[in-house]
Order: structure tokens, then C-alpha cells, then sequence
């Protein structure tokens, strides 16, 4: 999906990737996460540990929204554009209740407040609207959308709950002060289709 924005010429492309990512974005996505998110885990009890998150990057299950600014690269070189934001995303199961679990989701400082995080939150929100897995030969439809969030985020918590998000069911309570984080979830809504 290209954009064009006429006060700066960028040019932006939201693209879809399953794991593995390309070598030069999954560094690019790690350097962010590391530049928005590093104080926050090294003030947490989790501590920060960049081959984890590196990992998590390449679980098989791992897939990823990434917005792009192509302005200077050639349409067949995305892989060389700036990441403006990404998200990565899992499709995970328990109790039968199949989940669409955003592990991260991370704009860029410069790129804050332009509604870029609300693109990915949407696109996600239409990526599990639409989503139907085959498990054990049963259709199953995702129920919810869930991420885990620093309880000291206050922004990032502002953000969700302005989107519909909620404390879920298997979420420390808000005020467990022994935990670093809450779970915030958003059931999906899907229209009905008439009959007749």
C-alpha cells in the first residue's frame, strides 16, 4: 500500500511479512525497539536482553506489519527503506480461544503523533477480523486482540484504552504493584450477515 504525502514527499508502503524477516529490516526493527523500548525494560524487573528479543523476532510463528519510507529507494528494494513503525504479531491458541497476540508495536520517536501506531492497530484489527484457522480440522475464528504493556507505560496504556482496549481476564490486576505489566485485550467484533 503506497501513500504519498504532499507536505513532504515521503512515501510510505505498509507491508505484511511472515518470519523470517529480511536480514537488513529485522535489524532496522531491532534498533528501534531498542531505541523506544530499552529504558523501560532495564527499569523493569525482565531487565533488557537483546538476543531474547531477537529471538522472539525470529520465532517461526512471528509475523509483521512494517511501515516503510521509500522516498529514496527503489520499489524493488524495500528491504533498504527507513522503518517508520512495525509490529510484530502472533497467532496463538489456548483454550481453544485462538488470540491475535501483539508482541510489539513500535513508531519511530521522529514519527510519533501522526497516526501511525493507529494504522497498525487498525490493519491488525482487520487482519484478525478476517483471519480464520484450521486447527484439528475445525474453522476457528480469532476471539481477541491481547498485548502485554509496562504498567508504568502511561502512554502507550492512554493509546490502547483510546482504541477500545481493556485489563484482561488473565491480566494482573491493576493495582498488583509485584508485576511490571498488565495484559490489555479487545474482543472482535464481526458483522453479521443477513439471511434472505
Amino acid at each position: 500500500n503506497n501513500n504519498n504525502n504532499n507536505n513532504n514527499n515521503n512515501s510510505l508502503s505498509l507491508v505484511l511479512y511472515s518470519n523470517p524477516l529480511p536480514s537488513k529490516l529485522q535489524s532496522r526493527c531491532m534498533q528501534l525497539f531498542t531505541r523506544n523500548m530499552k529504558s523501560m525494560y532495564e527499569a523493569s524487573s525482565w531487565g533488557f536482553d537483546p538476543k531474547e528479543k531477537d529471538a522472539e523476532l525470529c520465532n517461526d510463528a512471528a509475523r509483521f506489519l512494517v511501515l516503510l519510507d521509500t522516498k529514496n529507494t527503489d520499489c524493488d528494494k524495500a528491504v533498504d527503506a527507513n522503518v517508520l513503525a512495525f509490529s510484530h504479531f502472533r497467532l496463538e491458541q489456548e483454550q481453544g480461544i485462538l488470540t491475535l497476540y501483539v508482541w510489539e508495536i513500535q513508531v519511530d520517536a521522529k514519527c510519533q503523533g501522526q497516526g501511525f501506531g493507529r494504522l497498525l492497530m487498525a490493519v491488525l484489527e482487520q487482519v484478525a477480523v478476517r483471519c480464520v484457522c484450521s486447527m484439528q480440522q475445525v474453522h476457528v475464528v480469532v476471539d481477541k486482540i491481547a498485548l502485554t504493556v509496562f504498567r508504568h507505560n502511561e502512554a502507550a496504556r492512554c493509546f490502547y484504552k483510546k482504541l477500545g482496549f481493556g485489563l484482561d481476564e488473565d491480566s494482573p490486576l491493576d493495582d498488583d504493584k509485584e508485576e511490571d505489566y498488565v495484559i490489555l485485550s479487545k474482543r472482535i467484533r464481526r458483522l453479521r450477515r443477513r439471511r434472505g
